[in-house]
Parts: C-alpha cells; structure tokens; sequence
C-alpha cells in the first residue's frame, strides 16, 4: 500500500513538471523543478511500485494444493462370482447372499510439489450374507450341500499408491498421469449350520496406469481418476478398473466437503482364490486442502 501511494505521489509530481512546463514557460525556477523529477524518474524502476497480481488457488484446490488429507464413507454394492481351488464359480449375491451395501471408510491423502505428486489411499470392506443353497458348493476344499444354510464373509482390502506428474495444467485445469500399484487383499470364509467352515485368502498386486483430472470453478472443485491394467504373471492374473468421479466445495479456503461415485472392476486370481466382481456406490466425505 505504501508503494502504491509513492506511486500515485511520483506519477503527480511528473504531472506537475509538466504543468510547470507549459504555465512558467522558460521560467529558471519551473525548468529547474521539472529537471529535477526527470533526473530522479531516470533512476527508479516504476514496475517496483506496480501491484502484485493476486495469488490464484490451484486446480486442486486449497491455498497451495501441497497437501490434500481426506477422509470419506463409501457405501458400495458387489455382485459377480468367486471361486477356490479350481472348482465351478458361484454367485456372491444368489449363493452366498451378500445382497446389502456396505459402508466402508476411505482414507487418501495427495502430496505434490514442483509438479510432481504422490497419492495414497485405501479401503476396508466387509461384506456379510446369509443363504439357504439351492445347489451344492465347495469352497476351500469343503463342500457345502444343497438345502444347507451358510452364512458367509468375504473381506476386500485394497492400498494404492501412484506418483502423478502433470501434461497439462493451469489455475482452473490439471490434467496429470499416473502410475503406481494397488494392492488387494481378499479373504472369503463361510461356515454351515452344521458346523462346517471353510476359509480362503488371496494377496494381489497390481501396477496401475491412468489419468488424474483435476478442475476448479470458483469454489467447486472436481475431480475425475482413471486407473487400471491388464497383467498376468506366475499363477496370477487381473484384469483391473478403478474409476471414481467427484464434485465438491471449498471453505474458508482450506476446508472442501466432496461427494461422488466409485466403480471398481476386478477380475482376478490370486493363490488359489479367483473373483470377477464389481464394486460400485456413492461415497461423501470431507477433505483439508493445504
């Protein structure tokens, strides 16, 4: 501000030499005042006294987008097939009876700087059912009879961590690759009525690649990640899609409040567990934006 007024102050005395110029005409006086600014103008770089321009928020949101913590409760459904040891697929929804959405905390938290990024998160699932079979199952190597009741548990656990890198970006849009690993854990038990119980457990790590989208319009923030990959190797293999999209709003700056939708494909063997579902629901949560 003080800059800004020695500015305004300095413009008006050169205003007033010129004046001085025009009404004293070749007055000593008035010639020796107006010679006197033009030497001092002479030495001093106007641009010092400019205003600075105001400080944009990035696209991600926040004062800096340095650091962005969140925390969210997706509320996802499952449906597709699972099986052990070889044997014929049975459905998770018919058989098993893993009908209900489940609530599931996700954590993620996003670190750049100096346009590079890391970003790690992660999720908890648990999903519970209860069936009377209409046809006979094995399931890690205990087979279960028809007309039987079975209730049953399978656990999803999944770690990602990418690094992303941006091909575009200005104030409103981030456009960034990534590539990284996600990690999964799967677990399925089921016990009968009769005291049968049977448990399978599968680890699968999967390099990932894909896109990560942010966007900024005021105080609303969007977000789009795309990431996944097809690959075999030893007696392992998936097929793999993760897409969540999200909308959210900022406050007092560092505060955003999100909601959106996740849709997760995996199509995998691990071990001897082999699972071709898809995982899909809302989710909201709320995240700091550093």
């Amino acid at each position: 501000m003080i800059r800004t007024l020695f500015s305004l102050a300095l413009l008006a005395s050169l205003a007033g030499a010129e004046v001085l110029r025009e009404e004293w005409g070749p007055d000593p006086l008035a010639r020796a005042q107006a010679r006197a600014v033009d030497d001092y103008l002479a030495t001093v770089d106007l641009e010092e006294f400019t205003l600075p321009r105001p400080v944009l928020a990035p696209a991600t949101g926040g004062l800096a987008g340095l650091f962005i913590p969140a925390l969210y409760a997706w509320f996802p459904t499952i449906d597709g097939t699972v099986s052990t040891d070889g044997n014929p697929d049975f459905d998770l929804q018919d058989d098993f009876g893993l009908t209900d959405t489940e609530a599931s905390g996700v954590v993620e938290a996003q670190f750049s700087l100096g346009g590079l990024g890391v970003r790690f998160s992660a999720f908890f699932l648990e999903f519970e059912g209860s069936n009377i079979l209409n046809r006979s199952i094995t399931f890690g190597n205990v087979t279960f009879i028809v007309a039987e009741q079975v209730d049953s548990v399978l656990e999803i656990n999944n770690y990602k961590l990418v690094t992303f890198f941006p091909i575009v970006k200005t104030q409103s849009l981030a456009i960034s690759l990534q590539a990284g690993i996600s990690y999964y854990q799967l677990n399925g038990r089921a016990r009968s009525q009769s005291g049968l119980s049977a448990t399978e457990t599968g680890d699968l790590p999967v390099p990932v690649g894909g896109i990560l989208v942010h966007a900024r319009a005021g105080r609303f923030i969007f977000e789009a990640d795309v990431a996944g990959l097809t690959i075999d190797y030893g007696d392992s293999h998936a097929d793999l899609l993760e897409v969540q999209v999200s909308v959210g709003m900022t406050f007092l700056k560092i505060f955003g409040l999100k909601a959106g939708y996740r849709h997760i494909v995996l199509d995998a063997r691990a071990n001897n567990f082999t699972i071709d579902a898809t995982l899909e629901g809302f989710f909201v949560g709320a995240a700091l934006l550093f």
